[in-house]
């Protein structure tokens, strides 16, 4: 009867070490609103401007090649260490630093650009390197990744990975001593492997704490902490309002375009109104145009483009038929308020047009070199 008992405690033991575990939970909660962005991008066009674009990169990094293998990273961290297989734990905790140094890159470029310090294109394009696989001065270009485009405008590849160690030098001041320490370990020769194995061995018949956990275990909490501290940013405490990517992405589409979109709706049913009142049924069309134009900019159709210009053509080509008949019946009038006032309804249809035009251009404009 004792067995059941001790068979389930092991279960236990594991879950609550790998699966339960506290900082599992964290990273799955981080994950969770990081992957609302991706489903946002998904949903909508976020290529249309440059900013959104490269936030969507950063936090795709930083889900895919960041928070990802973090988790896998965590339980294997777990496993060596019940095992004490400290080879393992060594070579975890080296890929450890290398993709919390990924992540970290990412939010510090993020935070260069917020306080001002460099450009949107900088922040794009450091961006788009996180995105891209290094290669090396000579390697041959035929790759899967996306090719980077830098400001000089020569292609180039990702990161070094001792660029993302490096970066982490502003929480971990000697992490790129214990990268290269753990380095060493993990690369040592047969007589440096052979010495290691044996003084784990001689610590495990006595079964006391292996000094190689005990070197690099207060390391791995210190860079937990970085890790989670740089997933929490991208997720949520970076943007201005405090509420999420998803909602920060959602304002970028801007108070005009949202207005252009209540503008239209309420042409369409004041449109859809006239038809049915003075039975003008040739109204319905252009109220459906409208209606779908709306619907199309809400959605992040890029031919939704093409609809509003063609509304705004067709608006400012009437209002100019409109002044030419009046030019004929004795516009402009002898009164110079009664001919400007006249003016004023054709006038504000332009402006709204003019400037509807400009931004859903600038919204939908494809990035040059994509």
């Amino acid at each position: 009867m004792d067995q059941p008992a001790n068979k389930f405690d092991l279960i236990d033991h594991f879950n609550n070490g790998i699966w339960n575990a506290e900082h599992q939970k964290r990273l799955t909660k981080i994950g969770d609103e990081l992957n609302k962005v991706r489903l946002y991008a998904n949903a909508r066009n976020t290529n249309a401007d440059m900013f959104s674009q490269a936030i969507v990169w950063l936090t795709l990094s930083s889900y895919f090649a960041g928070l990802a293998p973090i988790m896998r990273i965590e339980s294997a961290l777990f496993l060596a260490k019940d095992f004490r297989n400290e080879y393992a734990y060594a070579l975890a905790l080296r890929s450890y630093i290398e993709i919390a140094g990924r992540v970290h890159k990412g939010i510090r470029l993020w935070k260069q650009y917020e306080a001002k310090k460099t450009d949107l294109s900088s922040f794009h394009n450091g961006v788009s390197r996180l995105m891209a696989k290094f290669r090396p001065e000579g390697a041959p270009k035929d790759s899967v990744f996306k090719e980077v485009i830098g400001n000089d405008g020569k292609p180039r590849g990702g990161y070094n990975v001792m660029t993302f160690v490096e970066s982490l030098k502003d929480k971990l001041p000697l992490i790129d001593e214990t990268y290269d320490a753990l380095s060493t370990y993990v690369h040592g020769d047969m007589w440096e492997q052979m010495s290691a194995r044996k003084l784990s061995w001689f610590y495990d018949l006595k079964m006391d704490d292996n000094p190689i956990f005990t070197a690099y275990e207060s390391e791995a909490i210190k860079l937990r902490e970085v890790a989670f501290e740089a997933l929490t940013s991208c997720s949520a405490s970076q943007r201005p309002s405090g509420k999420g990517t998803t909602n920060f992405l959602r304002r970028r589409r801007g108070m005009l375009t949202n207005l252009l979109i209540v503008i239209l709706l309420a042409c369409s049913g004041y449109l859809v109104y006239w038809a049915v009142s003075y039975s003008a049924w040739i109204w319905i069309l252009p109220a459906i145009v409208t209606a779908a134009c709306a619907v199309c900019l809400f959605m992040g159709k890029r031919w939704a483009a093409y609809l509003w210009h063609a509304i705004a053509l067709t608006v400012a080509v009437i209002w100019l038929v409109m002044i030419g008949k009046l030019a004929f019946t004795g516009w402009p009038y002898h009164s110079l308020p009664e001919t400007v006032i006249s003016l004023v309804p054709g006038m504000l249809l332009l402006i709204v047009c003019v400037i509807g035009s400009i931004v859903v251009a600038k919204r939908f404009r494809s990035k040059s070199g994509e």
